[in-house]
């Protein structure tokens, strides 16, 4: 039996400004605890400008082992 007091995330990102003011933005996570079967380490790589990001990502675990790309949209909603 684990909870949440058992695990541990540390992550770390790094943004930098690129071409016509998109950002890229590094990322590192690393999981340690007994709430998933093993320890992970993530790894992403974001672009992104006006809301639009486009993403990919990497975890290193048993069953999750492939790159996923992706793309997202934010919209701001003044309330």
């Amino acid at each position: 039996e684990a909870d949440f007091g058992d695990t541990l995330y540390l992550s770390a990102d790094y943004n930098i400004t690129v071409f016509n003011d998109a950002e890229l933005t590094f990322h590192l996570g690393r999981y340690t605890g007994k709430w998933l079967e093993e320890d992970t380490t993530d790894f992403g790589l974001l672009l992104s400008k006006s809301g639009v990001t486009l993403g990919l990502s990497k975890v290193n675990a048993t069953d999750a082992d492939n790159i996923k790309l992706y793309v997202s949209y934010q919209i701001d909603i003044g309330l």
